[in-house]
């Protein structure tokens, strides 16, 4: 349709108050991402922070049990190491799970702040890098094309291994004995055990397929904020097509 500058002397002008104002609420929420991006990201690094000092105080508590039996000739505080793993793990998988909301929801504000900047994807560190060299096996370097083993498939089962083989020679010194002076005991503590243990391993395959639910969620969290800003904007009512977690 063509406007005549008679019939509309202040097209011009009102063309240029839009792309002002459009502008300005472009600028407006990409300065509410980055502030949001900002807190996530510190949140993010309290919890990597925290695992340390866990993981540290609990390989601990297994020595000094273990000490502490040798040295007195106690099998029931051999017992308490498989169950001090146990916990232990629970704590770091509770921890690995708001890890990985958090950075869900980072890698989905990285892109929302990548479409708003445009050209070439800026922030890249948790939709990228995260997903293509943490979360697979084998990832290959762009340059040399050597393949390289992702450090979580390396000190994760390194870490578990030592606690878990620890655990079962602890239990298999010290359970003959509890079975031999108080049988029900001994019922009870295998009970309680194999609970621990299978609510671990449940946790732990959950934990596998948790991120790609979780950045589904992002994402659809940020279409629906901006379908309800902006209702005429195409392609963000309907639903979000999950991704499949085949490759994770």
């Amino acid at each position: 349709m063509h406007f005549s500058p008679f019939i509309c002397p202040n097209f011009g002008y009102y063309l240029y108050m839009c792309d002002r104002a459009s502008a300005d609420a472009v600028k407006a929420r990409l300065d509410a991402y980055l502030k949001e991006y900002d807190m996530l990201a510190a949140e993010n690094r309290v919890w990597l922070a925290s695992n340390d000092p866990k993981l540290t105080a609990g390989f601990a508590a297994c020595i000094a049990l273990a000490t502490a039996g040798f040295w007195q000739n106690k099998y029931p505080l051999f017992l308490l190491i498989p169950l001090v793993t146990v916990f232990l793990g629970l704590i770091l998988l509770f921890q690995l799970e708001n890890i990985i909301h958090l950075g869900a929801q980072l890698a989905a504000l990285e892109e929302k702040i990548n479409e708003l900047i445009g050209g070439y994807p800026s922030m890249t560190f948790f939709n990228n890098m995260v997903l293509t060299t943490m979360d697979r096996f084998i990832y290959r370097d762009p340059v040399s094309h050597w393949p390289q083993i992702s450090p979580n498939y390396i000190f994760g089962p390194v870490a578990a291994f030592i606690l878990g083989y620890g655990s079962k020679l602890a239990f298999d010194y010290g359970f003959p004995a509890l079975q031999t002076h108080n049988p029900a005991l001994a019922a009870q503590y295998l009970l309680l055990l194999r609970l621990g243990a299978g609510l671990l391993l449940v946790l732990l395959i959950r934990s596998f397929f948790l991120k790609k639910a979780c950045l589904n969620i992002a994402r659809a969290g940020y279409l629906l904020k901006q379908s309800d800003q902006d209702p005429k904007t195409p392609g963000v009512a309907g639903p979000v097509k999950p991704e499949s977690d085949a490759g994770v």
